[in-house]
């Protein structure tokens, strides 16, 4: 019996596979199982998960045709043991910190009315090298949420709700956070539609109904390298419309939740507008007239998008 169950979806992962899963065994808490989900792929992914299998029982291979990182997660919480209470989805080429699940599963214990908790991530570099600027961590700590009808720094001790999921997802990758199981209910947790912002879809849905627990603490590597499809501007992104458009249609949303959704999304326009600015004067410093010029051009729209937009 395990307390809790870890998905991890691989494709083609043989390169970091076996850095992640050292991460996992290293754990402080041993109550857990993983199952990894081979999505379709044609390198040693598969041999490298059966030589862990062997060392340790926790650790299973489950094997499918190549569907995609939603499918995959979706598969791999429907092969999950019923005694698994709390899920993470954890990407293969990320690494946790030896306390990520006390500390996650710890938060969870302190408020029980959250549906998750989540901590902060890092870059790490193809070689696990951290990045030394803190960037990401500092990015994690930036949440600004809608308040009085207007966008407000949200404090460290506040839980992330709708108020600032909303406006824009604070959470890297997914596995920083630990989800009850409950909170996910009987249907697959992810949206292959929203993909590759079916996770940030998944935190929306999951503040529409409560909310996430912050824990202001280091709990992941998230790794950068050249295969990394999350390394795209989500911003710009189709995801990120349909995702926008799939909430703002939800049936389960009060009145008040599609106030604040629109509000959210007024300010998510000012937010963009900003970081678009700052973007094309370090890119015009640095020489790259075009992509000074492609961010400028973003950042009018988005302001003018902020002022002609309705509440």
């Amino acid at each position: 019996m395990a307390q809790i169950g870890i998905v991890v979806p691989a494709y083609n992962g043989a390169r970091f596979l076996r850095q992640m899963l050292e991460s996992v065994l290293a754990q402080t808490v041993a109550d857990w199982e993983l199952v990894v989900v081979d999505d379709g792929s044609h390198d040693e992914t598969p041999e490298i998960v059966r030589r862990f299998a062997d060392r340790d029982r926790r650790i299973r291979l489950v094997q499918q045709g190549n569907g995609g990182v939603a499918v995959a997660r979706n598969r791999g919480m429907a092969e999950l043991s019923a005694d698994c209470l709390e899920i993470a989805f954890l990407d293969h080429d990320d690494v946790w910190e030896a306390d990520a699940l006390a500390t996650l599963s710890g938060a969870l214990e302190r408020d029980p009315q959250a549906a998750g908790a989540y901590g902060l991530a890092r870059f790490v570099d193809a070689q696990g090298r951290p990045d030394p600027t803190h960037e990401l961590e500092a990015f994690g700590r930036r949440r600004r949420g809608v308040r009085d009808g207007s966008l407000q720094d949200w404090p460290p001790t506040w839980p992330t709700g709708l108020e600032v999921m909303a406006v824009g997802c604070c959470i890297s990758t997914p596995g920083q956070v630990l989800i009850r199981r409950q909170a996910l209910g009987a249907a697959e947790p992810f949206d292959a539609a929203a993909a590759p912002s079916d996770d940030w879809d998944l935190w929306l849905r999951l503040c529409t109904a409560g909310h996430l627990a912050f824990v202001d603490r280091l709990v992941i590597g998230w790794r950068q390298h050249d295969n990394n499809a999350s390394r795209q501007h989500r911003s710009e992104s189709a995801s990120i419309r349909y995702t926008r458009a799939k909430l703002a249609r939800s049936p389960q949303l009060t009145n008040e939740q599609r106030r604040l959704i629109r509000l959210a999304d007024r300010w998510h326009r000012w937010d963009a507008s900003q970081w678009r600015a700052r973007w094309a004067r370090s890119a015009l410093i640095e020489g790259r007239v075009l992509d000074a010029a492609n961010h400028l051009r973003h950042a009018v729209v988005d302001r003018i998008a902020f002022h002609t937009s309705r509440v």
